[in-house]
């Protein structure tokens, strides 16, 4: 082969490495980008499951925070049966109970987890007695001063506050005319109304015309339809201005705290009756106000009464500070029979509940990554993750045998039944009083 024949030969074999070179570069690269793309992937699955993770983790311990309050507002029967119940002392409901928990404040605690585990998350529960607050649905000629008071209380001009309880009257009574208002509909008269406060959704446009329910109140969110009713007053803080709002309740008024209680959390659709023991100050205030027929001396009363219950000042009272009975309520200075008299044509007062409300809230994936770690690997701490739980209830003291019993016998015989010692599977029933909690509602987010 000559020497021309050989080079040639040659820069055909140079030729087909420099192909084979190209192609497995190509090869490797896209071997390499999809391997990339997969890795990407199993972190985005992988990130996903952790989100799923936590999610279901919070839901559970949500679950736990209900079970653990539920469990609570059940023991407490057993409890004041430990005591010593009797009919010259009964049982009581007070802030003091086991299921207040945290008293003023949501309870927080952290199950307890399995050996060698990390904890999963913490729980924060809290417990509102609903015969603490005033009844939205009362339909007594009482309550329009009532309500009244409880809006000036909340710092609203009195004149105002005169208008907002007529405007709440007019909402759920049954007929068709403003309270105090002759010749004129309540469609007239707050059409008008909202039209002056610039209320977009209500206004006097007539291919919009403004109604009124004329029924009972069924939620709460009812009251942000009214007009005159602002955010502010409604939830007791300007939602514009809190994005992300507390998901606990204020008990009552904080002070030197910018948070104050909004109407939502005085009043309620269940329960005619006012807890003398749990009741909060704004509550007890509008009832002492209308019994005293004015709002300083009306608030001096309850300052005083939930000083009482607290045990002369102490943080954490003891039971015995509490009313335990009617002729109790008569220790507080101002506390007299003429003002209990005029107080119980307001509301009815007692010192034992039926009606709760659970609020439980689970959070998951507290526990953050370092900054070292998440700068090396460019990703940034999983956020915590929160399921919440609110659960209306209904706590009876009757055993379910006894609830069976009760709803095929009309009252006078089961009575009879009850007293009588001689069926002893019905009188052990009586005396241990195994308490049953109902949910009402129930509402997960």
């Amino acid at each position: 082969m000559t020497v021309w024949g050989l080079n040639r030969h040659r820069s055909k074999r140079s030729r087909r490495r420099a192909v084979i070179l190209v192609l497995t570069l190509w090869i490797v690269l896209v071997l390499t980008l999809m391997a990339q793309s997969l890795v990407f992937e199993m972190r985005v699955e992988m990130k996903l499951s952790g989100v799923y993770r936590d999610q279901l983790i919070a839901e559970q311990l949500a679950r736990i925070g209900l079970a653990r309050a539920v469990a609570d507002l059940r023991n407490d029967y057993f409890f004041d049966r430990v005591k010593g119940v009797t009919e010259t002392r009964p049982p009581i409901d007070t802030l003091a109970d086991c299921w207040a928990l945290g008293g003023e404040e949501p309870f927080e605690f952290e199950p307890t987890p399995h050996e060698g585990r990390r904890s999963l998350g913490v729980c924060r529960v809290m417990v509102i007695d609903e015969e603490s607050k005033i009844g939205l649905n009362g339909f007594e000629s009482t309550w329009v001063p009532l309500m009244t008071n409880l809006l000036r209380v909340l710092e609203v001009d009195e004149k105002d506050a005169a208008d907002l309880a007529q405007a709440m009257w007019d909402w759920k009574d049954a007929d068709d005319s403003a309270l105090g208002v002759e010749g004129e509909t309540e469609r007239e008269f707050y059409a008008e109304r909202a039209a002056e406060l610039e209320m977009p959704s209500r206004s006097s446009d007539p291919e919009r015309p403004f109604y009124f329910k004329n029924a009972p109140f069924e939620s709460l969110d009812e009251l942000s339809q009214i007009p005159g009713v602002t955010p502010t007053l409604f939830y007791g803080y300007d939602p514009e201005e809190t994005p992300d709002p507390e998901f606990f309740p204020l008990r009552s008024f904080e002070e030197g705290s910018d948070r104050r209680p909004g109407l939502r959390d005085l009043v309620t659709l269940r329960g005619s009756s006012l807890n003398m023991n749990t009741a909060s100050y704004e509550c007890l205030a509008a009832v002492c106000a209308y019994a005293m027929d004015d709002l300083d001396n009306g608030c001096s009363l309850a300052q005083r009464i939930v000083e009482y219950r607290q045990g002369k000042g102490q943080m954490h009272a003891d039971e015995e500070d509490f009313f335990r009975r009617e002729r109790d309520f008569e220790k507080v200075e101002g506390l007299i029979p003429p003002v209990l008299a005029k107080m119980k044509q307001v509301v009815r007062l007692t010192t034992f509940s039926s009606f709760f409300t659970i609020y439980s809230e689970g959070r998951s994936g507290a526990k953050k990554e370092s900054f070292a770690s998440s700068l090396r690997d460019r990703r940034s701490a999983r956020p915590v993750t929160r399921a919440r739980i609110v659960a209306e209830c209904l706590r009876s003291g009757i055993s379910p045998k006894m609830q069976d019993l009760q709803g095929t016998l009309s009252e006078e015989v089961f009575q009879k039944v009850v007293d009588n010692p001689n069926l002893e599977k019905y009188s052990i029933d009586r005396k241990f009083c195994i308490p049953a909690v109902y949910f009402k509602r129930w509402v997960s987010y």
